[in-house]
């Protein structure tokens, strides 16, 4: 499970990932990888222009942006 740590965290403007609490120097290794990945192949940035060519007009967040909730 080592070679496997660390999930994305979509929805945000930058690289987040989430490490689980009991992982080793490996597995914490491994998420830091997968961070330096995603910013190199610069997965937010894909992410915001495939959701801007599907939905050109944007979202509206329903509480002032407070809790991030998209209508």
């Amino acid at each position: 499970p080592d070679q496997y740590n660390g999930a994305c965290l979509l929805g945000l403007r930058g690289t987040v990932i989430k490490s689980h609490g009991a992982a080793n120097q490996r597995a914490f290794a491994v998420a830091i990888e997968q961070a330096v990945q995603a910013v190199q192949r610069q997965v937010p940035q894909r992410i915001a222009a495939r959701l801007e060519s599907v939905y050109p007009a944007g979202f509206e967040l329903l509480d002032g942006g407070k809790s991030g909730t998209l209508r």
